[in-house]
């Protein structure tokens, strides 16, 4: 009898570690789908039902009912009229904060006056970018004075192969780091000049090491160039980087004049850091 309840308690325990199990599996599915539909309303102005449905490849079903939570917690936002949906205002809130909390830790008070003095100087766009997990990501920008809107914004990852940002901070990281970022995110072609190969890229970044500066030279946007300059911590551990991006030919004109304005004020932040003169 003995024998009988013990079993009868382990099939129990089965089924109950089963259930939860299976209900974690499900759980886990629910949030990628909201995760991917919420990325998707991020890169676009809006969408409907439909629309989301033949992107993501989900039934019409799921991806309404998923929508109408999201729009009941403020996530996103539905348009009367056209019926279709963009992030709300949860969403932008939530964003705030946490860009408040990446700029306070690697000290844009601090930076973002060097950022305005090299784009007043040069006309150009300048922007800061760090990275956040196995991203590297623009966290502040200042836009140049000609009226021209290049790849970069402030929120946008920067791609690990082909941006100057990106080479600039990747170049000092470890090996393991800088192989495990690329094994999560790949090569990402955008042009014919984007980096495909690690041989290509590990010899880009012992360049980056030696000269002090990263190029992306129509890597991204065909007739853009960017250069990007290192910033290091108290510790001699890379911390951020910037860059600046304008159109090909008058960055090459200029580069001598760029490149000078801009290690100057990477090696001036980088003191202030050492010296723990941060604002």
């Amino acid at each position: 009898m003995l024998v009988e309840n013990i079993k009868c308690h382990v099939m129990k325990a089965h089924s109950t570690m089963w259930i939860i199990v299976r209900r974690g599996v499900i759980i886990l599915k629910v949030i990628n789908k909201i995760v991917a539909i919420l990325e998707t309303l991020g890169h676009n102005e809006s969408l409907g039902t439909a629309e989301l449905s033949k992107i993501l490849g989900m039934p019409a079903a799921t991806v309404h009912r998923i929508l109408s939570e999201l729009n009941k917690h403020g996530l996103i936002e539905k348009d009367e009229n056209s019926k279709k949906y963009r992030l709300g205002w949860k969403i932008m809130n939530l964003s705030y904060k946490a860009l408040k909390c990446e700029q306070q830790q690697f000290h844009v008070q601090l930076i973002l006056p060097y950022l305005k003095m090299l784009s007043q100087e040069t006309k150009e766009t300048v922007f800061l970018a760090v990275t956040m997990q196995n991203k590297v990501v623009c966290i502040e920008k200042v836009d140049g004075q000609r009226n021209l809107r290049f790849y970069v914004e402030i929120g946008r990852e920067m791609p690990l192969n082909c941006s100057a940002a990106a080479k600039a901070i990747l170049a000092y990281k470890s090996n393991a780091f800088r192989e495990e970022v690329i094994g999560s995110n790949g090569f990402i072609l955008y042009t014919q000049h984007s980096i495909d190969n690690m041989q290509e890229y590990e010899a880009q970044l012992n360049e980056v090491r030696n000269n002090g500066y990263a190029i992306c030279d129509n890597e991204i946007e065909i007739g853009s160039k960017a250069v990007a300059v290192p910033i290091f911590d108290s510790e001699g551990q890379v911390l951020s980087s910037i860059s600046l991006i304008g159109p090909n030919q008058r960055v090459s004109e200029q580069f001598a004049n760029i490149l000078a304005l801009m290690k100057g004020a990477a090696e001036d932040i980088t003191m202030k850091l050492k010296h723990g003169q941060i604002v």
